[in-house]
């Protein structure tokens, strides 16, 4: 292990240093403890890290947090939340504190794809409800299209579910993340190390839409002590990168029509609409809303007040809607695959 250790670059090294010493066991979880507990479930690669809740028999929810967040995007939410659910919240791979993928592999929305099935036979569900903010949204669509029957509520927030890309640029898409990658690859320049306050400026200011308790409680999870007293971000640089595929505005309805589990969309007033959506890309936005429509969903879309990190800042402002949402019965459907 320390030979291969020593063989890969030194930007990796940090990471492989830190996650190399976490469990490797899934902890257990008390059925009748409303705390978050730690858990740490072994991948090929390493482990996932994440936080539960609740009674392991209960009816399940996996929470997949956004682009370069972790699980901590949840916790303002779900004190807020239904407590006869059993909640699972994860850090996506090279976040938070979950392994990242070793060097030389990349990141995309299929990787994603596979861990929530991973996920899912981990602890062996036969279905469960998938909620997720923003990057976590569209994974949890794409995943309920390619395994729909394990899927029953879809709750994205602040997403359209699907962010396409033009596939006339595929080609280009994937020469420039493979170059991308290798000069990351040979890259050895030494981490950045910051103070406490330098690193929640660096995380603010790319984050404008983060309160400063939410940037707290993102950097709780989101940074590492170093011995000198310095810190520096545990999630992977290569995050930053672009992905080797993407899935195209032709695909797109492919994927949305054959979900099946009820689906609830909430779009914050200030947030991804407002960010995202212009007179170019308005036409492509509206197909996907058709595709939902005709899709067999059920798909419900609220407004609420907000930015794109609405269920961070203000979490009073969209846990009735999500709540109501898990606890009401069923709408019978009738499978459209």
């Amino acid at each position: 292990m320390n030979f291969a250790l020593k063989s890969l670059p030194a930007n990796y090294l940090k990471f492989a240093n830190y996650f190399r010493i976490q469990p490797t066991l899934k902890m257990s979880v008390s059925s009748s403890s409303s705390k978050l507990e730690e858990i740490s479930i072994p991948m090929p690669w390493g482990h996932i890290a994440g936080k539960l809740r609740g009674n392991t028999n209960s009816e399940a929810v996996l929470c997949l947090h956004g682009w370069q967040d972790n699980c901590n995007t949840f916790d303002t939410l779900l004190p807020m939340l239904p407590p006869d659910k059993f909640y699972v919240l994860i850090d996506l791979p090279g976040h938070g504190k979950s392994s990242p993928y070793p060097q030389g592999l990349f990141y995309s929305m299929y990787c994603y794809v596979d861990l929530v099935e991973r996920i899912r036979k981990h602890f062996s569900w036969s279905t469960f409800n998938l909620l997720g903010h923003s990057l976590g949204g569209n994974v949890s669509t794409v995943y309920s299209s390619a395994f729909p029957e394990y899927v029953e509520r879809l709750i994205m927030i602040d997403t359209f579910g699907i962010h396409p890309y033009s596939i006339k640029k595929t080609p280009d898409q994937l020469r420039n993340a493979i170059e991308k990658y290798h000069n990351y690859e040979q890259d050895n320049r030494p981490e950045k190390e910051y103070t406490y306050e330098d690193a929640k400026k660096r995380l603010g200011t790319a984050n404008p839409t983060l309160t400063e308790r939410s940037l707290d409680i993102l950097l709780e999870r989101g940074l590492q002590k170093k011995e000198n007293g310095s810190y520096f971000f545990s999630r992977d640089f290569r995050h930053t990168l672009p992905h080797p595929c993407y899935i195209s505005g032709t695909q797109a309805p492919y994927f949305i029509r054959r979900i099946t589990a009820e689906t609830l969309r909430i779009l914050a007033d200030d947030g991804f609409v407002k960010m995202y959506v212009t007179d170019q890309t308005r036409p492509l936005h509206a197909m996907l809303q058709s595709c939902f429509s005709d899709a067999n969903c059920h798909l419900e879309e609220i407004s609420v007040p907000g930015n794109h990190h609405v269920h961070l800042n203000t979490p009073e402002n969209c846990a009735q809607q999500i709540s109501a949402f898990l606890q009401r019965p069923p709408v019978k459907q009738t499978s459209s695959i």
